[in-house]
């Protein structure tokens, strides 16, 4: 299962700032490999779980960036959006080891948690072509370097997501207003329902894809939270129960 062709990818949704959104568009092109790499980076952000992994700096190596971003990605993303203070860059990097790395600034961190962001519909052709090589790309080393993945994968053919019982569980979340003891700020409950849906579209099958980095297999289950796996039953199996 590889992740959506060129030609059938013709939206994607990133999450973007509000007042990124509000100093568009920037000068110069290159506008939409921004918008991508400021909702991937506002991804990061929200799928983190406390303020170290918010603030973390996430790697990507000079020829990642040209594959994703488009030719000269220095010259029309990065160096754009570090004058306007969007990102920062970690220009520390070890060849072999760590590339650089990248961050939003903590005043956009701080937005995205907050919930003061827009979810956007990218349709760039361009941009959508080379984020879908991306994937596929990243998803066919992952089963080069490891020949049984794509029988680990199929597995989950055998399972299903019992999606009335988490929709129960994100309402009783978003009445109670808290998660794991902290208030549930709007970004992390809209966080939450896109890994909800992510990981039905795991096991319905149309977003069943993996990568390597860092020393281990990633999927879209890989940062699931563990309050959401619980409704994984397999295909014959029913949930007895909701969960509060």
């Amino acid at each position: 299962m590889t992740s959506p062709s060129p030609t059938t990818l013709q939206s994607l949704s990133i999450t973007l700032p509000n007042s990124f959104i509000e100093m568009l568009p920037m000068d110069g092109g290159g506008e939409a490999a921004r918008n991508w790499f400021v909702g991937y980076l506002a991804r990061k952000v929200l799928r983190a779980d406390n303020e170290r992994k918010e603030a973390e700096y996430h790697n990507l190596g000079a020829k990642e960036m040209e594959r994703i971003l488009g030719a000269s990605p220095r010259r029309w993303v990065v160096n754009p959006l570090l004058t306007a203070r969007v990102i920062e860059v970690n220009e520390k990097y070890a060849a072999g080891r760590f590339s650089k790395g990248y961050r939003l600034s903590t005043a956009y961190r701080l937005e995205l948690i907050s919930g003061d962001y827009r979810v956007e519909q990218l349709t760039d052709k361009a941009q959508l072509r080379r984020f879908s090589r991306w994937q596929g790309r990243r998803h066919e080393k992952a089963l080069e370097r490891f020949p049984h993945l794509q029988h680990q994968l199929d597995a989950a053919d055998h399972f299903t997501v019992d999606l009335q019982a988490l929709d129960d569980y994100l309402y009783d979340l978003e009445l109670c207003g808290k998660w794991r003891g902290k208030e549930l700020a709007k970004g992390r409950h809209e966080y939450l329902t896109a890994q909800a849906k992510s990981m039905a579209a795991f096991f319905d099958g149309s977003e069943r894809w993996a990568h390597f980095a860092s020393g281990r297999i990633h999927t879209a289950l890989t940062n699931t939270p563990r309050d959401l796996r619980q409704f994984i039953i397999p295909k014959t199996g029913t949930t007895s129960s909701r969960s509060t």
